[in-house]
């Protein structure tokens, strides 16, 4: 369930700590080059065809960090919830690459970086569902996951309806 909302208008600064900043290339150098590149998880830089996420709300966006972290203040919507994992993903031998892989299956996204317990990925809504298509980012935080169940997931995009219809295939992908 989720705890919390967000709303567009939310300082920047509010939203992301130095860490996250870092992961989103606004800070440094990625916590000292720990984290996986999209580039070594593979994908280019082709759009997803327009049948690409049937039953998801995305398809995966190969993007990098640094595009990421460019376009990120951009993005005009913005909701930010905690969602309860299950025991299946608390239990998982590093939770947070179960929490991430879920996400990937079954929201639709690309995961762009992953580092600790914090990640991002990315998604755009096909063409087929829209007539247009919107690009949505994903900063997960999974440093509450095995102590407490809890998932932090802020969605960045344009279009708060598919932001919302993001968080409830979050929720969906932590049962």
């Amino acid at each position: 369930e989720a705890v919390g909302g967000g709303g567009a208008g939310t300082a920047e600064a509010d939203l992301l700590d130095l860490s996250n900043e870092d992961l989103l290339g606004f800070g440094g150098d990625s916590a000292g080059g720990q984290g996986t590149p999209a580039s070594s998880l593979g994908g280019g830089g082709a759009r997803p065809s327009a049948g690409a996420a049937a039953g998801k709300p995305l398809a995966p966006l190969p993007i990098s960090t640094g595009d990421v972290g460019a376009r990120w203040g951009s993005m005009p919507v913005e909701e930010r919830v905690q969602l309860a994992a299950s025991q299946r993903h608390r239990n998982a031998p590093s939770a947070c690459q179960s929490v991430v892989d879920a996400f990937a299956t079954l929201v639709g996204v690309h995961i762009v970086e992953v580092i600790g317990l914090e990640a991002v990925a990315a998604g755009v809504r096909p063409l087929s569902l829209a007539g247009g298509s919107d690009d949505v980012f994903l900063h997960i935080n999974c440093s509450q996951t095995q102590a407490s169940g809890r998932v932090e997931l802020l969605v960045k995009g344009s279009d708060r309806s598919l932001a919302q219809a993001v968080i409830s295939a979050a929720r969906g992908a932590l049962v």
